[in-house]
């Protein structure tokens, strides 16, 4: 298998149910296959914080810290049952596209912005995969502005990868 074209897509919805991933194989035609998929319902003990936190209940700085390293562990938890469940090795995969968590998302505030958690960078060091995230923030209210900096380059095909999980995820519920 050519790992150029393989991705996986990760995200956890505002309903904070499940981590859901999905591989993905890019053809040379344009056609994506789906190699696998994989749902793993979000512990318990996470829920509570993640809607305090989007509720404005909570405001603390180290529940959003704690819950940012915790989220890449489970991530990265997920990613490794998802590749199990194939043939394809961790070298293969181009890249992980990871929404995140949404905490906070105000796009339509003056000035604009959003908080989505879950490690990146911890994530990629767990995994030994490249990740690519924090996509909404590059739209949120500024992106406009910025839609041919450097940051909007360079991500399309793992943002689409992450895009394909969410649509995935809607397709299955």
């Amino acid at each position: 298998m050519s790992g150029a074209d393989i991705f996986i897509g990760l995200m956890s919805g505002t309903s904070a149910d499940a981590i859901d991933a999905v591989m993905t194989r890019f053809k040379g035609d344009g056609a994506i296959e789906t190699i696998a998929s994989h749902s793993k319902a979000m512990p318990e003990g996470l829920k509570a914080p993640i809607f305090a936190l989007q509720s404005g209940a909570s405001r603390d700085i180290y529940d959003v810290c704690r819950l940012d390293a915790e989220l890449a562990q489970h991530y990265a938890a997920s990613v490794d049952s998802l590749i199990a469940k194939t043939s394809v090795a961790r070298t293969d995969i181009a890249a992980i596209g990871n929404h995140g968590q949404t905490l906070l998302h105000r796009p339509d505030d003056n000035p604009a912005f959003t908080l989505q958690i879950g490690d990146n960078h911890r994530l990629a060091e767990l995994t030994g995969i490249k990740v690519v995230g924090d996509f909404r923030r590059h739209r949120c209210g500024w992106s406009s502005r910025a839609s041919n900096s450097h940051l909007s380059q360079g991500t399309g095909c793992a943002e689409g990868v992450c895009g394909l999980s969410q649509y995935w995820w809607h397709c299955q519920h």
